[in-house]
C-alpha cells in the first residue's frame, strides 16, 4: 500500500533527502559544499551512533573489527564498494548502516508526512513490544523544499494509524518513530541518499553525511577512521573514503557508471518502477580509482593477491523485478581479451558464489562499443553484451545487446567538473606491510 501527498517516485533501500530547486556544486563529496545546497541542516542522527558501533559492548565491537579485517562487507557503516550486486549506483552516492541488532530509529528534523510505502503489504509485527508496519518507507518534509526519506524502517503502528486515519502525521525531532528493519537472514540495515532534481529517472544523488550537522558528522568520522585499519588488513574494499570523488567516468571510454538508454528490456522500464528493474544500472569500475591500501585481495581467495592483469570491477544491477530473459553478472573482474576501451571485448571473471552464469570462478565475455558524440563523457553511449563464450563475443553484438547512456546527476549539467582525458594505466597493487 501506498500513501501519497504527491506524486512522489519512492525507491527500495534507501534513505533519502531531497532538496528541491538544486543549485551547481563544485565538488560533490566535500563537506564545504553543504553551504551550497539549500538545505536543512540535522542535529538528531536516526539511531544511537554510540550503539551503532557497539561502544557498550566490547565483546561485539571487537568481533566486528575481526569480521572487517578477515574482508567482510558487515560494516556499522558500509563503504560504497559493498554494493557492486544491488541496484545501486556504484561508487557515487550511497552510504549504508548496520546496526545489528535492533534500534530505536528518531525523527532527524520536525517535519510533516509526504509519503509512506510498505515493502511488505502493511505486514503488523511486534518489535521491542510495540506493534510496528514492517519494512516500510517513510518519507518526511522538513521544509526549505527538503525531504527526508526513510527506508527498511519499522513504522510505529501509532504513527500508521494517525496517518491512515487523517492523512497526515506532525513529526517532532528527537521522537521514536520506529526501529530498524530485521528480516529472516538478521539484516538490520538501512542506507542513506541525498537526492535531488527528480524522485525518478534523471533525478541526481549526493553523499548525504554532509547534511547533518558537523558534531554529528565529526562523530561518524571518528568511528568510521577506527574501522579503516582493520580495512588494510581484510585488502577487500574497492572504496573506502568517507567523502568519495563521484567521479568514475572515463571520456570516450567503457568506464564509469551506466543507466539503462534502450533495448530489449524497454518493456520493463515503466515509470514508477525503473529504479527497481533488473540491468537498469551497468558499471565498468576502473581499478585506479581503487586504493591499494584497502583492495589488493582475491574476494575468492583472501591468501592471494588480485592478479596485475585485473583492470576493474563490472557488476550490473540486481533488483526487485525479475526479468527472465536477462542473466545477472552480479559483480567480477575485468580484463582484457582484445580491442581498447571504447571498442573491444572484456572476460569477466566472476567473484560471487552463484550467478545466473553460473558459479564463481567461471567466466564470461562481454561485448562493448562507445560512441563518443562531443568532448567530455557526458553524452557517450555505450552499447553492450554479455556471452557466456569468447567465440560468441567475437562473432559480433546479437539482438541482446543494450545501449546504455552515462548516469548524469543533474547539477552536473549546469555545474560540471572536468572529465577526465586519459584512459588511467592499471597500477599493480602491493600487499600492505600492516598485518
Amino acid at each position: 500500500m501506498i500513501l501519497n501527498k504527491k506524486l512522489l517516485y519512492v525507491g527500495i533501500l534507501c534513505l533519502i533527502l531531497s532538496p528541491m530547486n538544486l543549485v551547481g556544486l563544485s565538488s560533490a563529496n566535500s563537506r564545504d559544499c553543504k553551504a551550497e545546497l539549500p538545505s536543512v541542516v540535522l542535529n538528531t542522527f536516526l539511531v544511537d551512533l554510540d550503539k551503532l558501533y557497539m561502544y557498550d559492548n566490547l565483546t561485539m565491537r571487537n568481533k566486528l573489527l575481526n569480521e572487517i579485517g578477515n574482508g567482510s562487507y558487515g560494516w556499522p557503516l558500509t563503504p560504497y564498494g559493498a554494493h557492486f550486486v544491488s541496484q545501486h549506483i556504484e561508487g557515487v552516492d550511497h552510504v549504508y548502516f548496520h546496526p545489528y541488532r535492533i534500534l530505536p530509529m528518531f525523527a532527524p528534523h520536525d517535519g510533516v508526512f509526504d509519503s509512506f510505502q510498505s515493502h511488505l503489504g502493511n505486514e503488523i509485527v511486534m518489535q521491542n513490544g510495540t506493534e510496528v508496519i514492517d519494512d516500510s518507507h517513510l518519507s518526511i518534509d522538513i521544509g526549505e523544499g527538503c525531504y527526508f526519506d526513510i527506508s527498511h524502517i519499522s513504522l510505529l503502528k501509532s504513527i500508521y494509524d494517525v496517518i491512515q486515519d487523517t492523512g497526515s502525521y506532525s513529526f517532532t525531532e528527537g521522537e521514536i518513530i520506529g526501529y530498524n528493519h530485521a528480516n529472516l537472514w538478521g539484516n538490520y540495515g538501512f542506507e542513506i541518499y541525498y537526492h535531488a532534481g527528480g524522485m525518478g529517472y534523471g533525478g541526481g544523488f549526493f553523499y548525504p553525511l554532509k547534511y547533518f550537522s558537523s558534531t554529528i558528522q565529526d562523530k561518524i568520522e571518528d568511528y568510521y577512521n577506527q574501522l579503516l585499519p582493520r580495512a588494510k588488513i581484510g585488502g577487500a574494499f574497492p572504496e573506502v573514503a568517507m567523502y568519495n570523488d563521484i567521479y568514475v567516468a572515463i571520456e570516450s571510454s567503457v568506464w564509469g557508471v551506466w543507466t539503462y538508454k534502450s533495448g530489449y528490456l524497454d518493456s520493463y522500464f515503466e515509470i514508477g518502477s525503473f529504479n527497481v528493474v533488473e540491468g537498469r544500472y551497468t558499471t565498468f569500475f576502473n581499478r585506479n580509482f581503487t586504493n591499494t591500501e584497502y583492495y589488493y585481495r582475491d574476494p575468492k581467495n583472501p591468501d592471494l593477491n588480485i592478479t596485475e592483469d585485473v583492470l576493474g570491477i563490472f557488476g550490473n544491477s540486481r533488483g526487485t523485478t525479475i526479468i527472465e530473459e536477462f542473466n545477472i553478472t552480479s559483480h567480477g573482474f575485468l580484463k582484457t581479451v582484445e580491442g581498447d576501451f571504447s571498442n573491444g571485448i572484456m572476460e569477466v571473471v566472476l567473484n560471487s558464489e552463484v550467478d545466473d552464469w553460473g558459479f564463481a570462478n567461471d567466466s564470461i565475455y562481454v561485448r562493448y562499443n562507445v560512441d563518443s558524440t562531443s568532448t567530455g563523457f557526458k553524452d557517450d553511449i555505450l552499447t553492450v553484451e554479455c556471452f557466456k563464450e569468447l567465440a560468441s563475443a567475437q562473432a559480433g553484438f546479437t539482438e541482446y545487446n543494450l545501449t546504455y547512456a552515462r548516469y548524469i546527476l543533474s547539477w552536473e549539467i549546469e555545474d560540471p567538473n572536468p572529465p577526465l582525458t586519459e584512459t588511467p594505466t592499471p597500477t599493480t597493487p602491493t600487499t600492505p606491510t600492516n598485518s
